[in-house]
């Protein structure tokens, strides 16, 4: 996931993404923080990894994975109804305890 109109970022995906193509044989797909947050929203989101190019204050769905700037910086994992982080899951945009 990179940040709207960020070409560095955009960059630094899509040679990671050549690299994981070319080394493990692995499919990549490159979203855009609007349309992440749209499939996230939306519940199409499916499980995955997820590699996102951020910076401070660059994205919303980073900011929502995680949580905020307080919350400490661990792999969110994707499930299809949402985002779980340390036990904490995010759906409809709403961070809830499971």
């Amino acid at each position: 996931m990179v940040p709207d109109e960020d070409s560095l970022s955009l960059s630094y995906a899509l040679r990671m993404a050549h690299d994981l193509d070319i080394f493990h044989k692995l499919d990549v797909e490159i979203l855009t923080d609007a349309e992440a947050t749209g499939l996230l929203e939306g519940g199409s989101l499916g499980p995955s990894n997820i590699v996102v190019f951020d910076g401070p204050k660059k994205t919303s769905f980073g900011r929502r994975l995680l949580g905020g700037s307080d919350h400490p910086l661990l792999p969110p994992r994707m499930y299809r109804g949402g985002v779980k982080i340390n036990g904490v899951c995010s759906t409809s945009g709403e961070l809830v305890r499971d």
